[in-house]
């Protein structure tokens, strides 16, 4: 139980880090200025986050056949100082071997889904799941999906797929349909 919720509460803290990161990026901040170092040691050095990551977004959306699971195109990258994302095969694939955390962001248009699901695929098969029911009194679902794996740094990669169920069935463009992988261990 303790175990579980000091990893909760890494997570939690690792997504928000995530979030002001992008935040200044959208305003033009330096990534160079965003994350002090303070002294520390580990994934940063002179103010620069260390560990790759990168941070993309669905821009236009998709009408989708309700009940078919669909790959969902993050098009649009905020970050990848790596150049791990490919954004023509929407598919991560780092060139580091280690654990990594990946999250995923959906949003449904609000005209018609019931529910809605999101997979996170890794070499093609599925490696976890979240299931969202439409918020009460409305038709929008926004599954977020949470996975730490591990990844080999040469063959592995990571994509996403997702299912809404409904009778009018559309993934919604925007920056809150989005995917981000950070490396969190070796």
């Amino acid at each position: 139980m303790i175990k579980n919720l000091k990893l909760s509460v890494f997570i939690l803290a690792l997504i928000l880090a995530l979030s002001s990161i992008t935040s200044a990026q959208q305003a033009g901040i330096p990534l160079s200025k965003q994350i002090p170092s303070h002294g520390h040691s580990g994934p940063r050095d002179g103010g620069i986050l260390k560990s790759p990551f990168i941070d993309v977004y669905w821009a236009s959306g998709m009408v989708v056949t309700c009940g078919t699971a669909t790959k969902l195109l993050f098009e649009t990258k905020r970050s990848d100082l790596n150049n791990w994302y490919d954004n023509t095969t929407y598919r991560f694939r780092p060139t580091q071997p280690g654990t990594y955390l990946a999250i995923s962001n959906a949003l449904t248009n609000g005209s018609g889904s019931s529910s809605a699901s999101t997979k996170i695929y890794k070499n093609g098969t599925p490696w976890n799941q979240v299931f969202q029911n439409a918020y009460t009194g409305t038709s929008i679902v926004s599954p977020t999906n949470t996975s730490l794996v591990y990844m080999n740094g040469t063959t592995d990669y990571l994509e996403v797929f997702g299912t809404i169920n409904g009778t009018t069935c559309q993934w919604t463009g925007s920056t809150q349909m989005s995917f981000q992988v950070i490396r969190v261990s070796n």
